[in-house]
C-alpha cells in the first residue's frame, strides 16, 4: 500500500485491493501490523545470521592469512581469489546500509501521509469550528513529524 492509498483507506476514500471478505478496517490493520512485526523479526534474524557469518569469514581470512596465502584478485590459485573475495565482503558491509535506507523510506511515507493528514483536517464546515479541532490537532501532528524527521535523520546516518 503506497501513501495515496493509505490516504484514502484513512479517509475512508477507498479500499486496499488486499482487503479480505468481511474484514473490517480495524482487522485489516491489525493484519498488517502483524504483517509488517513478523517481516521486522525475520529481518533481525537475517541480520544475525548475517553477523555470525561475518565472524566465520574473518576467522578463515586469519587461518589463509597465516598459512602465508594473500589476497590476489582474478588469481590462479583458488585460496588467494577466495582470500581476496572473502576480504571485499567484510570491507563493504551492505546489509546495514540497505536495511537502514529501506526503513527510512517507510518512516518518510509515515511522514508524508502525516503532513496530508494535516491539510485535511476538517475540510468543510465553520471556520471557528476548524480553528478549533486545528489547535487540538497541529500540536500532536507536529510532535508526530518532528519524531519522524529525527528518525528519519537517524537511520539515514546509520548507512
Amino acid at each position: 500500500m503506497n501513501v495515496y492509498e493509505m490516504e484514502g483507506f484513512l479517509r475512508g476514500k477507498c479500499l486496499p485491493g488486499d482487503l479480505l471478505v468481511g474484514e473490517s478496517h480495524v482487522e485489516y490493520l491489525v493484519r498488517k501490523l502483524n504483517e509488517a512485526t513478523a517481516a521486522k523479526d525475520q529481518r533481525d534474524a537475517l541480520a544475525v545470521e548475517n553477523a555470525e557469518r561475518g565472524e566465520i569469514i574473518e576467522r578463515l581470512i586469519g587461518i589463509f592469512t597465516a598459512s602465508g596465502y594473500h589476497a590476489i584478485q582474478d588469481s590462479y590459485d583458488p585460496c588467494m581469489a577466495l582470500l581476496y573475495d572473502a576480504f571485499q565482503a567484510i570491507k563493504h558491509p551492505s546489509t546495514s546500509a540497505a536495511i537502514a535506507a529501506i526503513e527510512a523510506r517507510g518512516v518518510e511515507k509515515a511522514l508524508a501521509i502525516v503532513e496530508a493528514c494535516r491539510g485535511s483536517i476538517c475540510a468543510g464546515g465553520l471556520s471557528e469550528n476548524r480553528q478549533y479541532e486545528e489547535s487540538i490537532v497541529h500540536p500532536h501532528l507536529d510532535g508526530i513529524s518532528d519524531e519522524l524527521e529525527s528518525l528519519a535523520a537517524e537511520l539515514r546516518e546509520a548507512k
